[in-house]
């Protein structure tokens, strides 16, 4: 059986639905690629600072004698797309599938990840070994996701790895939670119960299955909504989101931080970091911990308080 690769170059905010839109024409799976841009040399991909902004998609559909209606239909579907200004905003790159068997070749974008030698992440298929002492959390990407692990991501494991020691037995806050992934994580370094909240009511059930295949879902809770979805105060609260949103919700996620905790922030280039810097400041926090991969920071912040008395 014949495939073809799909790859589709989008802005950021098009990616769902471009996502659903592949999976409706008959791609069994479709790789999301955050913070990439088309390229025709080597892996088709570049990942680099300045491709922030674009998403790239790639899928498969079957080579048979419907193959160009379904490009076609794709290639209007792109074109009918709401943008401001008109432009072309989108590329759209296709190829025979090398293997053939694109129905398992995907499995290859999701490797399992090792944090700090303290956690792993993998898919359900891998039934590789775990070395002893090391936590396992199994994450189920479904038919779209996220290949392996953006650096924001395994930028706030790290810090979460680093800081579980400290936070035996607190709560963790989540926003912007997605897939769980975080939520989870802290649960499997030590932390007593955690809730996430997202404002995408897509990403409830995936974190809630998540949770039930890890038998977590008893310690965790996921809610629509965003940080004014969660009352009382958290040993630790993560938001890996945009700039823009983590210096309009600085004050409620401050307000939410217990008088000892730390806050974990992601998603930001370097070029963005002084403004998110400057929030924290306004807020009354200082930065403990600051860590770069692949152009994007994460920053560690705590009560001002808490950093001068180290």
């Amino acid at each position: 059986m014949q495939w073809w690769d799909i790859y589709v170059q989008v802005p950021e905010p098009m990616g769902e639905t471009v996502s659903v839109y592949l999976q409706h024409l008959g791609s069994g799976g479709v790789v999301i690629h955050e913070s990439a841009v088309l390229s025709l040399q080597g892996a088709c991909l570049d990942t680099s600072p300045q491709a922030s902004g674009w998403t790239v998609l790639y899928g498969a559909l079957l080579a048979d004698e419907a193959l160009p209606v379904r490009v076609c239909a794709l290639q209007q579907f792109l074109n009918a797309y709401p943008r401001n200004p008109p432009a072309l905003l989108w590329k759209l790159y296709c190829r025979p599938c090398p293997s053939g068997d694109y129905l398992t070749q995907w499995q290859r974008f999701f490797p399992p990840l090792y944090i700090e030698q303290r956690l792993v992440i993998r898919p359900p298929w891998d039934t590789s070994s775990v070395p002893p002492g090391i936590e396992s959390l199994v994450l189920d990407p479904g038919q779209a996701f996220g290949t392996g692990l953006h650096p924001t991501t395994h930028m706030c494991l790290t810090l979460l790895a680093r800081r579980s020691a400290l936070n035996q037995h607190g709560r963790l806050l989540d926003v912007g939670c997605g897939s769980g992934i975080l939520s989870l994580a802290a649960l499997k370094l030590g932390y007593e119960r955690a809730l996430g909240v997202d404002i995408d009511a897509q990403a409830i059930p995936v974190a809630e299955h998540n949770a039930v295949l890890n038998g977590l879902q008893q310690h965790v809770q996921f809610r629509q909504g965003s940080v004014e979805a969660a009352a009382g105060k958290f040993a630790v609260i993560t938001a890996n989101i945009y700039l823009g949103p983590l210096v309009d919700m600085m004050p409620a996620l401050v307000e939410r931080l217990a008088p000892q905790g730390s806050i974990l922030l992601a998603g930001i280039l370097e070029h963005q970091e002084a403004a998110l810097r400057a929030a924290l400041h306004t807020a009354g926090l200082q930065v403990h911990e600051r860590l770069v991969e692949e152009g994007w920071v994460a920053l560690e912040g705590q009560h001002a308080r808490m950093v001068s008395e180290r």
